[in-house]
């Protein structure tokens, strides 16, 4: 590969076929462009692993970009491609926290899926895209104290030597 590359980004958010009206995102945490789940879906992963295996012929990394309920089968396909180094965008993308009755499953699924891929030594973590996790962060105390935690656990859990800004 080009010394000016360093590896690719993939926005990988599935959520199911939007329905006509449905907004990508606003309604539910599909991506525009995104048509299978290439994380839980065995056909469409295939197309992925392929491509991981590709990235790790070529010394190139991986930037993720996932919902919570896909961290878990990325884990699972990124134990097997250990040689690539793998950057998980946006603290692995929890969504929308910040004082529904709905927060405490959100962040159980997201934590699950987060610890199975601190096992894996080659992920690193972007702290990044707080504003999408917990909106109006900066301006309630409640939900600033809800994003610093979010930071700190991915911190403690994966070690301060693989979270980055």
């Amino acid at each position: 590969s080009s010394g000016r590359v360093r590896g690719i980004r993939w926005i990988l958010n599935y959520d199911g076929a939007l329905q006509p009206g449905e907004e990508a995102i606003a309604s539910r945490a599909t991506w525009p462009r995104v048509n299978a789940d290439y994380l839980r879906d065995e056909q469409a992963a295939s197309k992925l692993e392929r491509m991981l295996a590709l990235l790790a012929k070529h010394d190139l990394s991986f930037d993720l970009q996932c919902n919570p309920a896909q961290l878990k089968s990325a884990a699972a396909i990124f134990a097997r491609h250990p040689q690539v180094r793998l950057v998980l965008d946006h603290l692995g993308h929890p969504r929308y926290l910040g004082g529904d009755s709905e927060d405490e499953a959100k962040i159980f699924e997201w934590k699950e899926g987060m610890r199975a891929l601190a096992e894996l030594p080659q992920v690193h973590v972007k702290l990044s895209m707080l504003g999408y996790a917990v909106p109006g962060w900066h301006m309630d105390t409640r939900k600033a104290e809800l994003a610093k935690s979010l930071v700190r656990w991915v911190i403690s859990t994966f070690g301060a030597n693989r979270c980055m800004f």
